[in-house]
C-alpha cells in the first residue's frame, strides 16, 4: 500500500481532532478551558449552527491547536464546512456544524478529505440521544440495518454529498475521517462514496458499532470499501468502541486484523481520558500505520503476561479488583484478551471482552470448552468476586455472564455520562436508563 496514497495516522487524528471547530461556539469554550483548565467552571458552550468560514480554515489549515499545519497536509485547501443534525424524531432534531470538504494533492493524484465531528455532551440531548438510539429500524443500502441514531445523522448530510458528487467523483482518492460519534457518521459515508465509485478510504478513532453481525455488517464493509483500505484506532481502554453491544458489530472487527489499531491506552482502566482526541493525537504521533502494527503487538503481548499473572496466583484477580468498578471491569477485559491470544478461541467477531461475553450468553457455555480449564478457574474468580455461588450449572455460568455484562454495559453509560455535563432531566436520565436497558436486553434473545 503506498503511503501516498493514505494519510498518515497523524494526518487522520489532526483531522478527526479538527473537524470539532465546525460547531458554533467550539473555539471559544476550547481557549477557555485552555486558558483555566478543563474542569473550571463557565466555559462557554457550543451553540446550534455552523462555525464561521474563517474559524473553520483557522483551525483546519492555520494556527489552530490541531490544524493541518502541524503535519504533511499544511497544504491542504479547505473547499466548505457543512452542518448536519442530531436529535430524535419524537423529541425533535437540532442542525449543527458538522464537518469539512479539503482537497490536496499528492504523489501526482487529487485527494479529497470528508471529515465529520463526534459527540459534544455540552450541546445536550440533541448528540446525547443520536447515541442513545440504538434501534435498528434504519436500513442502509447494500448494507442492512443499522444504528438508527447514526443512519439519521448521515441522512441529514446526504443533500451534502449528493451537492458534492463532483468533487467526490473527480477524487482519486476519498478519504473518510471521524471520531466517536463521526467515526460512526464516516462509516456510513465511506459505504456512500464507495458505492458510488469512488476510491475510499476510512479512518476512524474511538469509533462505536454501527452495524449487525447477524447480517454481516463487517463482510459489506470488506467488500464494498476493502479491509485495507479501513483504518480503525481505539484505545485498549476506551469505552466507547465497546457500545453498542452484540449483536452491533464493527468494520475490521477482529483484533488479529491487520488495521484494527487496538493501542495501548494512556489510562490504564476504563476512563473517557482514554478517548479524548488530544490522546489520540498522541498515541499516533510520528508514527507510520506498520509502527502501529507493531505496538498493537505489543500491547497483545502485555494482556497475554496478565492473563499468565492471573493463572498462576489464587489471590491475582482478588489483588486488582475492588480499586474502582471502571479498573476492575478493566482488568477483566485484559484478562479475557489474553485468554483470547493464548488459547486462541476463534470467533472473528471477537474484539473485545464486550464481544467474547456477548457470544458467550448468545451461543452457550459450550464455546468455552477449548479452554476448559482456564475458564473454569476464570469463572470460579469472578463468581467470588461478585458473592455467588460456584457451582458451574448452565444456569449459574449465564447469570453470571449477564451480570458481567450488564456491569460493563452501565459502566461504559456511566463514563458517557459523566462526561456529559448537561442538566439531569428527568427525560434525560429516562433516555439513558433506556438506551442501557436496550443494549442489555439485546443479549437476552
Amino acid at each position: 500500500m503506498s503511503d501516498e496514497l493514505t494519510l498518515s495516522p497523524e494526518e487522520a487524528a489532526h483531522i478527526a481532532a479538527n473537524v470539532y471547530f465546525t460547531l458554533q461556539g467550539w473555539e471559544a469554550n476550547y481557549l477557555f478551558k485552555e486558558k483555566y483548565g478543563a474542569k473550571a467552571k463557565g466555559a462557554p458552550k457550543p451553540k446550534p449552527g455552523l462555525a464561521t468560514k474563517d474559524v473553520v480554515r483557522k483551525n483546519v489549515t492555520g494556527s489552530g491547536p490541531s490544524s493541518l499545519a502541524k503535519t504533511n497536509l499544511k497544504n491542504g485547501k479547505l473547499v466548505d464546512s457543512f452542518s448536519g443534525s442530531t436529535g430524535s424524531n419524537l423529541l425533535g432534531r437540532t442542525k449543527s456544524g458538522f464537518g469539512y470538504f479539503l482537497q490536496f494533492e499528492r504523489g501526482g493524484k487529487k485527494h479529497l478529505v470528508i471529515a465529520v465531528r463526534g459527540t459534544r455532551p455540552e450541546m445536550g440531548y440533541p448528540d446525547l440521544l443520536t447515541d442513545a438510539n440504538i434501534s435498528t429500524n434504519r436500513e442502509m443500502p447494500g448494507a442492512g440495518p443499522v444504528h438508527a441514531g447514526f443512519y439519521d445523522v448521515y441522512k441529514s448530510l446526504l443533500p451534502t454529498l449528493t451537492a458534492a458528487s463532483k468533487i467526490i467523483s473527480t477524487a482519486d482518492v476519498v478519504h473518510c475521517v471521524g471520531h466517536s460519534l463521526g467515526g460512526a457518521v464516516a462509516n456510513l459515508i465511506a459505504l456512500h462514496c464507495a458505492q458510488k465509485g469512488a476510491n475510499t478510504k476510512l479512518y476512524t478513532f474511538g469509533a462505536p458499532r454501527v452495524g449487525l453481525r447477524p447480517t454481516r455488517y463487517d463482510l459489506v464493509a470488506d467488500m464494498t470499501i476493502g479491509n485495507e483500505n479501513i483504518f480503525r484506532v481505539s484505545h485498549n481502554f476506551d469505552p466507547i468502541p465497546m457500545i453498542p453491544v452484540a449483536p452491533y458489530i464493527h468494520a475490521v472487527p477482529s483484533v488479529k486484523d491487520q488495521n484494527n489499531f487496538f493501542v495501548g491506552s494512556p489510562i490504564q482502566s476504563i476512563s473517557m481520558d482514554n478517548h479524548d482526541t488530544g490522546n489520540y493525537i498522541n498515541s499516533v504521533r510520528g508514527k507510520k500505520w506498520n509502527a502501529l502494527r507493531a505496538d498493537k503487538l505489543q500491547q497483545g503481548y502485555l494482556d497475554k503476561q496478565y492473563f499468565v499473572s492471573w493463572r498462576a496466583s489464587d489471590t491475582w484477580l482478588k489483588q486488582y479488583i475492588g480499586h474502582s468498578i471502571n479498573a476492575g471491569m478493566a482488568t477483566l477485559q485484559r484478562v479475557l484478551q489474553g485468554l483470547i491470544d493464548t488459547v486462541g478461541i476463534g470467533f472473528s467477531e471477537i474484539a473485545t471482552i464486550l464481544d467474547l461475553l456477548a457470544v458467550a450468553i448468545r451461543s452457550g457455555i459450550n464455546i468455552f470448552q477449548v479452554a476448559k480449564s482456564h475458564i473454569t478457574k476464570f469463572i470460579g474468580d469472578c463468581a467470588r468476586m461478585f458473592g455467588m455461588a460456584v457451582e458451574l450449572s448452565a444456569k449459574v455460568l449465564s447469570k453470571l455472564f449477564r451480570k458481567l455484562m450488564a456491569e460493563l454495559a452501565i459502566t461504559a453509560k456511566m463514563a458517557l455520562n459523566k462526561a456529559a455535563k448537561v442538566a439531569k432531566s428527568r427525560e434525560f436520565n429516562v433516555i439513558i436508563s433506556a438506551a442501557s436497558a436496550g443494549s442489555i436486553g439485546l443479549l437476552l434473545i
